[in-house]
């Protein structure tokens, strides 16, 4: 995640009156990283990287987990690079917010794999593409 998604979070913790005093964690049972370009920030519960590649390079091959990429935009973006399938929730309310996931990237290089259309939003499962590949076949 960002480092503002990260702060956010955070705060969200603090106003329920969840001690962040010593979280191992900001996200139980998961590894979680945010991405900053200050090297000097401070993530409780998290490991701080500059970017998805070293974030990417600190796992063992040996880890199959899932990873997922929390936002804010530009890390959705980065991302993008290195992702096959896409768990998206497309929200029915409208919120005060600047910035939106690219849906129009994800319609171009990913197709809907599964769906499910909920009460308040539909939850998209994308997968990539299959790049096209080109035969020579004689005549």
């Amino acid at each position: 995640m960002g480092r503002r998604t990260y702060e956010d979070m955070f705060e969200m913790m603090k106003a329920r009156n969840i001690d962040v005093g010593n979280i191992e964690n900001i996200l139980p049972n998961r590894t979680s990283f945010v991405l900053s370009s200050n090297p000097n920030f401070e993530a409780p519960g998290a490991t701080v990287v500059p970017n998805i590649r070293k974030a990417w390079q600190s796992l063992t091959e040996e880890d199959t987990r899932e990873i997922f990429i929390l936002g804010g935009y530009h890390v959705f973006i980065e991302a993008l690079a290195f992702t096959t399938k896409i768990y998206a929730n497309i929200m029915r309310k409208t919120y005060d917010c600047d910035k939106f996931f690219p849906i129009d990237i994800i319609n171009k290089d990913y197709i809907v794999a599964t769906g499910e259309q909920l009460e308040e939003l539909d939850h998209l499962v994308y997968h990539k593409r299959p790049p096209i590949t080109f035969r020579h076949r004689p005549f």
